[in-house]
């Protein structure tokens, strides 16, 4: 089983290039400690992002949450972020990757 967790949210255009960074710092930091499978990170219009994150696990996609802010890297990053818009979490269904 694996766990999704959607994040959508706004950043200031001046911040882009500091939330990227922020951003790969923490992508490190969570495969480091947990069962991190996959991120993606989209951008959407007016300033709004969507960041996807993939957790092997039965628990992987709750605990990162729970606990992910306690990682200073992921610190960093929460905190560019100008305003959270909303949070999902679900359970993978169904999973492909094209091409392989």
């Amino acid at each position: 089983m694996a766990w999704v967790d959607f994040v959508r949210f706004r950043v200031s255009p001046s911040r882009v290039g500091s939330l990227m960074s922020a951003r790969s710092e923490a992508i490190e930091a969570f495969r480091s400690r947990r069962s991190l499978r996959a991120a993606y990170l989209v951008e959407l219009e007016r300033c709004e992002w969507l960041d996807v994150m993939v957790w092997d696990g039965d628990q992987a996609g709750t605990e990162s949450c729970q606990t992910g802010a306690d990682l200073a890297e992921v610190a960093r990053y929460i905190d560019l972020m100008a305003e959270v818009l909303g949070e999902e979490r679900g359970i993978l269904i169904e999973g492909d990757t094209l091409g392989a």
